[in-house]
């Protein structure tokens, strides 16, 4: 639905040729008050090239005049009326214009325009570039350096954010190391902008952005993961470019061994978390068709995963430490806090997803696991750990995975042998444990109490 725009262009001459500024302002307000229809959408005026015209004649008047304090008003309301005109699709496309936009950046580039009037102006070019990518490309063209100006000093920041994000949607803005960084800090200021989380969204499709990655400071890039991780667990889908992929590949196997550092303490240091951000965003990408078939050409990637589970499961065996399972069926059930803010909590449950799903219908991946001797390593983590959710269910798929069409893995599990019974907490706990007779009916579960008063 649209309404009539009744208004009166020789009385807006008469203001104009009488400097009624005051007067002119009025006028506007009342002409382009917006209304709304039953459904709450405020209607569209009609399309005028006469009151166009009419508009851009004020703001060329005010140019000539040289911009002054007497303007602020006559400003506000001019672009007030401009932003409530431009959401009828007919204005944007007669308002997309170089001459036009470059008239309104004469305007933002006046000192004497105060911020309040910047922030209509902005809100202006935000309607305008709406579905609309003409617009778009323009206004990127003129106002770029104003936006990435304003976003640096931190002034009208959700307005800039929301333009820059909405030209992203039509025109690829591949910024510099600098802006990059600028946009991770504000948004890990002020992060109730949610622009500022749609852009750095944005950012991660971008190859230029994965460029400058390795350079952005530990703190920021956790920023990144962090949003990474909130698209996987949201099942958003992701637009990772093979660059983006190689890059967190690549850093996860260049700092891996940063989570030895928290084998007996938690551990707070940022690094060990980045570690553990990169496994969890890793492991949920091999979940991932999109990405699994490149991840299972980087041998590199499984070698390292491999090397880590090898080391993080001996130590934890070795002696009590944060690497240990738990087994004790009420921290299965609910970990506690200390021990889930930990930076290894889940991460060797990760480690094996990651083998099994790279092994999925990949034989070079499935030998290269034997190779590696990691099989009895899978098979011995199929049990339940207070500090890896899942982890058993992770290493039963990991096991039929590896075991798929591959005679020889196949082998190597039938070929291992019994070595005696292991203490169950989790079974002990419900009255019950593991007991072997020596004979051939193998390993059964018995009631503890039985047990015991029969010895």
């Amino acid at each position: 639905m649209s309404r009539h725009l009744d208004l009166n262009v020789a009385l807006v001459d008469k203001y104009l040729k009488t400097y009624d500024y005051p007067s002119l302002a009025n006028y506007l307000n009342i002409s382009f008050k917006l209304e709304k229809g039953s459904d709450g959408i405020p209607l569209q005026f009609d399309f005028s090239d006469t009151v166009l015209n009419s508009l851009h004649k004020i703001l060329l008047q005010i140019i000539n005049e040289e911009i002054s304090e007497n303007h602020q008003n006559i400003l506000k309301e001019l672009f007030r009326s401009l932003r409530n005109y431009v959401i009828n699709i007919d204005v944007q496309k007669y308002l997309s214009n170089d001459s036009f936009l470059n008239n309104v950046k004469i305007i933002c580039e006046s000192s004497l325009v105060t911020n309040d009037i910047l922030q209509v102006v902005l809100q202006f070019l935000i309607n305008l570039v709406v579905s609309n990518e003409i617009a778009a490309k323009k206004v990127y063209a003129v106002f770029q350096n104003q936006i990435f100006g304003s976003l640096k000093q931190n002034v009208n920041t959700y307005e800039n954010s929301a333009l820059l994000y909405n030209i992203s949607l039509h025109h690829a803005i591949e910024l510099d190391f600098d802006m990059y960084v600028c946009i991770l800090q504000l948004y890990d200021n002020r992060n109730n902008i949610e622009f500022l989380h749609f852009l750095i969204e944005k950012f991660i499709t971008y190859d230029n952005f994965w460029t400058n990655y390795k350079k952005i400071d530990l703190h920021r890039r956790l920023v990144v993961l962090g949003v990474i991780r909130e698209k996987q667990i949201k099942g958003e889908k992701l637009d990772l470019c093979d660059y983006a992929l190689q890059t967190l590949s690549n850093s996860f196997i260049n700092s891996a061994s940063i989570i030895f550092q928290t084998v007996s303490s938690n551990e707070n240091d940022l690094e060990p978390y980045e570690v553990s951000e990169l496994l969890q965003v890793i492991s949920s990408l091999s979940s991932d068709d999109s990405y699994l078939k490149k991840l299972q050409n980087d041998k590199d990637l499984l070698i390292n995963v491999g090397v880590v589970l090898i080391n993080i499961h001996k130590l934890g065996k070795d002696t009590e430490n944060y690497f240990s399972s738990i087994q004790s069926l009420s921290e299965v059930r609910q970990p506690t806090q200390q021990m889930s803010k930990h930076p290894a909590f889940g991460f060797k449950a990760d480690l094996i997803r990651i083998i099994g799903n790279l092994c999925w219908k990949n034989r070079t991946m499935q030998d290269l696991v034997r190779e590696a001797e990691l099989i009895p390593v899978v098979l011995e983590c199929c049990n339940m750990d207070a500090r890896n959710p899942f982890i058993m269910q992770w290493g039963i798929l990991a096991v039929r995975n590896l075991c798929e069409n591959n005679l020889e893995n196949q082998k190597i599990i039938a070929g291992l042998h019994q070595e005696g019974t292991v203490s169950s907490t989790v079974l002990e706990e419900m009255g019950l444990t593991l007991h072997s007779s020596g004979d051939e009916n193998g390993v059964k579960i018995v009631p503890l109490d039985a047990l015991r008063n029969h010895r």
